[in-house]
């Protein structure tokens, strides 16, 4: 038997699987053409070529959930690492093919039976797994008495790899890196860059150099995290790639745990800034280096182009914009979600254009769903199938 992993990588920036398209109900624009007449609301991303703008589409309070990730997250960590195992390698450089075959039988595994049964059953055979950039494909194979055989069989279950020469791989730091591959994939850890954009600011330069954030700002992020001191952060906790020994990428930081996952931000005007180089590489360092990105606006600020900040990580920005007066005593937002192409659509549905949230504890959790399934679904964009193999 054969099967492949939900998590199959989509080349094609309109290619979803059925089960998005069922599940999610996103209105996208890619360009201010497509924005709906009916649509009155200013949008605080501009609409361009290579990126999908969510309009929103939920006149009722959105389902919040964060979305499960693959059903095979450590699969290679779980069943191959302390298992007698042989990885090859085939395809050439824009396709590169790895396969991991066990070379013991493993009694361990379960086949589950027909959908809503309830039932499995157990299975002895040899676990197989086979990354292409497009798919993880997840096979069980039946037993065989020599590793050709075990080849055979398994290019009978995948035809694609009939033509390849696949050659083994003897190297022993070889199955670290694929576990490190897939702990790459496969987070309980996230890490997220925040920009502070002030009225007027609209390019890479400005809103890196900004030495300071307004109050509102840090009213936003005290909402959505705890600061925190790096010197002596314990080894316990996520760093998120910030030193915590010596001050080199600042001495504070926000942190935050949400349903059991560790969140560090990459916050810009707390990461080091230089008086001599415009383009502030130490913050673009880390903040060009993550998926997904906040963008904080001041009121009155200028429509977001998503081209603004040059990074080829960056995939998904969601914009913050406070309104200039508060509602009920409360500070208010407006808020927009902008994605590369390539990334699955995913929950939750943004409510309708000009929503306005509250600050608090439930725009607080609609956010960090939102920006933790962003990531989530960026692992299906094609950058992102080229590094994972």
């Amino acid at each position: 038997m054969t099967y492949t992993s939900q998590m199959a990588r989509s080349t094609e920036p309109n290619e979803y699987p059925d089960i998005q398209k069922a599940r999610f109900h996103h209105n996208y624009v890619e360009s201010e053409d497509d924005v709906p007449q009916e649509i009155r609301a200013p949008l605080l991303i501009q609409p361009m070529s290579g990126y999908r703008v969510e309009l929103g589409g939920s006149p009722t309070t959105p389902e919040m959930y964060l979305e499960e990730q693959d059903v095979y997250a450590y699969h290679y960590h779980n069943n191959f690492t302390n298992h007698p195992h042989i990885n090859f390698i085939g395809g050439d450089k824009e396709n590169p093919i790895i396969v991991s075959i066990q070379t013991a039988p493993d009694s361990t595994i379960e086949v589950k039976g027909s959908r809503g049964s309830g039932s499995s059953k157990a299975l002895m055979g040899y676990r197989v797994i086979v990354r292409t950039k497009k798919a993880d494909h997840h096979s069980i194979l039946p037993l065989e008495k020599s590793r050709t055989a075990l080849l055979q069989s398994l290019k009978i279950h995948l035809p694609f790899l009939q033509t390849e020469n696949l050659k083994q791989i003897s190297n022993s730091v070889f199955p670290n890196d694929l576990a490190y591959l897939e702990r790459r994939m496969y987070l309980g850890k996230h890490k997220f860059g925040v920009v502070y954009c002030r009225a007027g600011q609209t390019t890479e330069e400005e809103m890196f150099s900004n030495e300071n954030g307004s109050e509102l700002f840090y009213n936003f992020m005290d909402m959505m995290g705890d600061r925190i001191q790096l010197r002596g952060w314990p080894d316990s906790k996520y760093s998120g790639g910030l030193d915590t020994k010596n001050d080199s990428t600042g001495k504070e930081s926000y942190y935050t745990e949400y349903e059991g996952l560790s969140i560090m931000y990459h916050v810009s005007t707390l990461l080091p800034l230089s008086k001599s180089n415009s383009q502030q590489v130490e913050r673009k360092r880390h903040i060009g280096n993550d998926v997904c990105c906040i963008i904080f606006q001041d009121p009155q600020c200028t429509p977001f182009r998503p081209d603004t900040i040059a990074s080829k990580f960056n995939h998904v920005y969601i914009v913050v914009q406070v309104l200039p007066e508060r509602r009920n005593g409360k500070i208010c937002y407006q808020m927009a979600v902008v994605s590369k192409q390539g990334v699955w659509p995913h929950s939750p549905v943004l409510p309708e254009q000009g929503t306005i949230f509250e600050h608090g504890p439930q725009f607080r959790d609609f956010l960090l769903t939102k920006i933790i399934n962003s990531e989530r679904a960026a692992s299906h964009a094609p950058a992102f199938c080229v590094t994972r193999t």
